[in-house]
C-alpha cells in the first residue's frame, strides 16, 4: 500500500510537471513558443520543448509503472552484508513480506551497534592479551559472525518471495489450478516466513544478551559476575547458528 501511494504521488507529480513546463513554454502569457516563429531559435527551442515533453511522458510514465525488481543472489553468491541489504531493502514497504523485511534491515544496523559497543566495553574492562580479554573478545566475535550470517541466511529466504505469486495464492479458489497443490504452495510460504520470523527473534534475544553483558562490564567489580551472562551468550550463539 505505501508503495503503491509513493508511486502515485510520483506519477501525479511527473505528469504535472509535464504540464506547467509546457504551459510555461506555449502560452502567450509566458515565453509563447511556436514552430512557425520567425526566429529560428524560439521555433527550435518550441520544438525541441515539444520532444522533451512527449518522451518525459511516455518513459517516466513507464519507468513509474513497472514493477519494482528485487536483485537476486545464488546461495553462493549471496555472501556479504551489503547484498543482504539490497535484498532487504528491496521488499521494503511490500505488502506480504515488506514488515520482516524492514524489521530485519532495522535489527541489523541496531546488531552492528551493540557489537561496537560489546567490543570497547570488553576494551575498557580487561587488558589487551589477558586471559579475561581474550575469553570475552572471542565470545563477542563468535556472536557476531553468527548473528550476520543468520542475516545473510534470512535474505536468501526473503529471495523465494514473490509478492505477485503470493498475492494470486491468496485468491486461488477463484482460479482453475488444483486448489490442492496451491494450498501446499502456500503452506511453504508461510512456513519460510515463521522461519524468518524465528530467525529474527533469535538474533533479537542474542541483541538483548550482549547489551546486558555490556552493561554489567560497565559496572565497579570482579568480571566473575558476567560469567553466567557469557555462558548465556555462548548458549543463544549456537542457537542463532541454527537458523543459518
Amino acid at each position: 500500500m505505501v508503495v503503491m501511494k509513493n508511486r502515485f504521488l510520483k506519477i501525479l507529480g511527473l505528469n504535472l510537471a509535464i504540464i506547467l513546463l509546457a504551459v510555461f513554454c506555449y502560452s502567450e502569457g509566458f515565453l509563447g513558443l511556436r514552430p512557425s516563429d520567425e526566429s529560428i531559435l524560439r521555433a527550435g527551442m518550441s520544438i525541441f520543448v515539444g520532444i522533451s515533453a512527449v518522451f518525459a511522458f511516455f518513459y517516466g510514465n513507464f519507468t513509474l509503472l513497472k514493477e519494482p525488481s528485487h536483485p537476486h543472489f545464488s546461495s553462493e553468491n549471496l555472501i556479504d552484508l551489503s547484498q543482504a541489504r539490497a535484498v532487504l531493502a528491496s521488499y521494503h514497504g511490500g505488502r506480504y513480506f515488506g514488515r520482516i523485511a524492514d524489521t530485519t534491515s532495522d535489527q541489523l544496523l541496531r546488531l552492528e551497534r551493540t557489537m561496537q559497543r560489546a567490543k570497547t566495553a570488553v576494551g575498557a574492562k580487561f587488558e589487551n592479551g589477558s586471559m579475561s580479554y581474550d575469553r570475552y573478545e572471542s565470545t563477542v566475535k563468535a556472536a557476531q559472525e553468527a548473528a550476520l550470517q543468520n542475516v545473510i541466511a534470512m535474505a536468501n529466504r526473503m529471495q523465494i518471495f514473490d509478492e505477485k505469486d503470493y498475492a494470486r495464492l491468496k485468491n486461488y479458489r477463484n482460479d482453475d489450478i488444483p486448489d490442492e497443490i496451491q494450498e501446499k504452495q502456500i503452506a511453504l510460504y508461510d512456513d519460510n516466513l515463521r522461519q524468518l520470523e524465528a530467525a529474527v527473534s533469535a538474533n533479537e534475544e542474542l541483541i538483548l544478551a550482549l547489551d546486558t553483558m555490556t552493561l554489567e562490564l560497565a559496572k565497579p567489580g570482579e568480571e566473575q559476575t558476567t560469567d553466567p551472562l557469557l555462558e548465556e551468550i555462548h548458549r543463544l550463539t549456537e542457537q542463532v547458528k541454527m537458523y543459518s
